[in-house]
């Protein structure tokens, strides 16, 4: 008897219940999510060689200590193994690390990070909690030890002391953010509580005293009072665990408390572009450099966001004076090169990645973006030497497998090409154009080899 069409009016025993099985199922096959579907034959584009920094680099008030941010982008699809094997990779790594510096709060902020990325949250906890603890033992001592230093005269030794100092108040601080966020993403809002008031009783601002350079607009050197230190330390630590609107609260009352704190005003411009107010961001990223006129993180970042307002001409004028600033800000050359590519002024583009990678040899993406605009301007074999380097450098940046790959295939490598693009779409499954040029390349590679066999 069909279940679809029964002969009789009688109720068969099962049937309802096979029906109700059947229709289920149907209705929870259409709820599953549709995978994107994969195109072919798309042309080679410049978002497919390129990378870019950040969308925006949060400047701390530990100036170019950049505490460590929790991380945790899920895993999808056919690169979910490959992501938990780098990341067991790196849990193995920076084991080895910490059986040689024990007592360095970095290594243990890492690894919490990474076992937070493998779903291990009470490793990841044991982890950020041995580095407030290690930080707040080595803070104890650094602090008496840098004013004996600075009385005996020994002022070398005494700036070592403060370096030291300041990146462990930014590690002591990034393990209490990571902790909050943990705790934020288990519900458990008494402990993230804690957490920041740990923050605000401590005090883990590094740099308390805040310069602009001599003969700046307003110029002014101020120390911070323990009121705004505290402050700034509650909203950078909201800031790492992404409560953007009450980090953007706390920064418009030290604002209020402190109008000429410029690095406030730059956070305040990071917050507004990230939450999407970009007039915001803009106003409040012109007031830290007026504040500060050779801030380059600012002068970067307001770039990012003129240029994502589609004002090209002054985005580059901003990442310009970025690069002026501080010729070693590489995201700021890198910002500039995309822009330039993108408009097709590649020779512009190599100038200055050229000098972005003399500066920074060995930013990864700085490499790689060269060799994009080596490709675009039909050198093939330097091309080739920048994305190796860049491969050399991250040999996770899956741009640089699928910019190699192609290069390789315009020098008749068709093995090695194969072999890069294949690697290229194993770290980026969704690598616009891939599968393509892996198709081509085998192409190519069987006509070659029928024409050596014509030929022979």
């Amino acid at each position: 008897m069909s279940i679809g069409t029964p002969k009789t009016t009688k109720r068969q025993p099962g049937i309802s219940l096979r029906l109700w099985i059947i229709t289920f199922a149907v209705l929870m096959l259409a709820a599953l999510p549709v995978l994107p579907i994969q195109f072919h034959g798309l042309p080679l584009s410049l978002g497919t060689l390129f990378d870019k920094p950040p969308a925006v680099k949060v400047q701390t008030t530990a100036e170019k200590i950049p505490p460590h941010k929790l991380e945790t982008p899920p895993v999808k699809g056919d690169n979910a193994a490959c992501q938990v094997q780098l990341l067991e990779s790196a849990s193995q790594d920076l084991l080895a690390q910490i059986s040689q510096s024990p007592v360095d709060p970095a290594l243990q902020n890492r690894l919490g990070l990474v076992f937070l990325g493998l779903g291990e949250a009470d490793k990841a906890q044991d982890h950020f909690e041995r580095a407030v603890e290690l930080a707040r033992s080595a803070l104890s001592g650094l602090s008496e030890r840098g004013q004996n230093l600075q009385s005996q005269g020994n002022m070398t030794e005494a700036s070592a002391c403060l370096v030291e100092t300041s990146r462990l108040a930014v590690e002591l601080s990034a393990a209490h953010s990571n902790l909050a966020r943990l705790y934020e993403k288990a519900g458990q809002h008494d402990k993230v509580l804690k957490e920041l008031d740990m923050l605000n009783r401590e005090g883990v601002i590094a740099t308390p005293v805040e310069k602009t350079r001599p003969g700046a607009v307003q110029a002014h050197t101020h120390e911070l009072t323990p009121v705004v230190a505290r402050l700034l330390a509650k909203a950078e630590a909201l800031m790492q665990s992404q409560q953007l609107n009450a980090a953007i609260q706390e920064f418009k009352n030290i604002i209020s408390m402190d109008p000429d704190l410029a690095s406030a005003h730059s956070q305040l411009g990071v917050l507004n572009a990230l939450v999407n107010n970009k007039q915001g961001a803009v106003e409040e990223l012109e007031k830290a450099i007026k504040l500060k006129p050779d801030d380059a993180v600012s002068q970067n970042n307001l770039g990012l966001t003129l240029e994502e307002m589609g004002k090209g001409k002054q985005a580059k004028e901003q990442f310009e004076k970025a690069i002026a600033s501080n010729p070693r800000l590489v995201d700021a050359a890198i910002n500039l090169g995309n822009l330039l590519a993108n408009s097709e002024s590649y020779d512009a583009a190599r100038k200055v990645l050229q000098q972005a990678v003399v500066t920074n040899p060995k930013s990864a993406v700085a490499h790689n973006n060269l060799g994009g605009v080596l490709a675009f301007n039909g050198d093939t074999t330097q091309a080739i030497t920048e994305f190796s380097r860049a491969i050399t450098l991250e040999p996770n940046l899956a741009s640089a497998h699928y910019g190699l790959g192609v290069a390789l295939i315009k020098t008749h490598s068709y093995k090695d090409a194969v072999q890069e693009l294949k690697q290229a779409l194993l770290l980026d499954p969704k690598l616009s154009g891939a599968r393509e040029k892996i198709e081509q390349a085998l192409r190519k590679a069987g006509t070659a080899a029928c024409a050596t066999k014509i030929t022979t």
